[in-house]
């Protein structure tokens, strides 16, 4: 009889600063890069002793457990670009050590806030960062057990979410997407080009799907807005989203959108059959971003 091999599970987890920061849901490791020329035979060669260029780690996590990563990824929302050390880990599913990816300096390079959805019900909520970093140690896990928390039992859901601070009723909104926040490098080393010495972060784009009730009352302010072909000052918007827990009662986190400038309004197709509710698309600029949890 076949027998069909199992593939063993993983555990991720993440060190900051030789301390435990959090679990992960999901790791990309880097990939290296040499610098490729054409060869006068044709075809691509790599020169010997060719600059190798380490690609980003990238993970996926659930913002629920508090922790030393959800920290870090605090500071960078609100601004801070400081560099930290760590490694992220691959565990076998008794927590044994399989691998570990050490990293010196590393920087935060993206935060990918997700997209809310009030029809996807079934979806966890997840956070995504990138990260840079100025070395990495990439070896063969020694065996060892890990300690690490899971978090809550029960997931934040990308279903469940309140959306405050519109100049219209915001009970319509059925879609969020939330920004990318990235960093944007503004200094280099002449010395080292690799090397970053100075950066700021770019809050990015918030778009809101809006049905319902809400629809017509957000197109009113739209074209208010617009009536004199410029947007002020004034109508620039602070824009809270909360994420909320399975009773839609009690705020488990807020994502504080800052001096929120419209950028577009779009409508669907209207089609003399459509069987779909009125809808509108507005996205904004985001002056500033920050996130707040509760407890923990």
């Amino acid at each position: 009889m076949a027998v069909t091999p199992r593939t063993p599970g993983n555990n991720l987890i993440i060190e900051l600063g030789g301390q435990p920061a959090g679990m992960l849901r999901a790791l990309q490791p880097p990939g290296y890069r040499l610098d490729p020329f054409d060869g006068q035979g044709g075809g691509t060669v790599i020169r010997a002793g060719s600059a190798v260029t380490l690609g980003e780690l990238a993970a996926e996590f659930s913002p629920d457990q508090p922790g030393l990563l959800r920290d870090w990824v605090q500071r960078f929302a609100s601004g801070d670009l400081s560099a930290q050390s760590g490694a992220a880990q691959v565990l076998d599913f008794n927590f044994a050590l399989r691998r570990s990816l050490a990293f010196e300096g590393g920087e935060i390079t993206q935060l990918r806030l997700p997209v809310l959805s009030a029809s996807d019900a079934r979806s966890p909520l997840l956070l995504g960062l990138s990260w840079r970093a100025q070395a990495l140690h990439d070896s063969v896990g020694d065996g060892r057990r890990i300690t690490a928390s899971k978090g809550r039992a029960k997931a934040m859901l990308a279903s469940n979410f309140r959306v405050t601070g519109l100049a219209f009723d915001g009970a319509g909104i059925t879609r969020v997407g939330l920004p990318l926040l990235r960093r944007i490098d503004t200094a280099t080393d002449a010395r080292r080009p690799a090397s970053r010495l100075g950066g700021r972060l770019d809050a990015g784009e918030l778009t809101l799907g809006v049905g319902g009730r809400s629809r017509d009352k957000a197109l009113a302010w739209v074209q208010q807005v617009v009536a004199d072909g410029r947007l002020d000052q004034a109508e620039r918007l602070d824009i809270g989203v909360e994420l909320l827990d399975n009773t839609l009662k009690t705020v488990l986190a807020t994502v504080q959108l800052q001096a929120c400038s419209l950028l577009a309004c779009d409508e669907p197709l209207i089609e003399p059959s459509a069987d779909t509710l009125p809808s509108l698309a507005l996205r904004f600029a985001v002056g500033a971003v920050a996130l707040k949890f509760s407890g923990g």
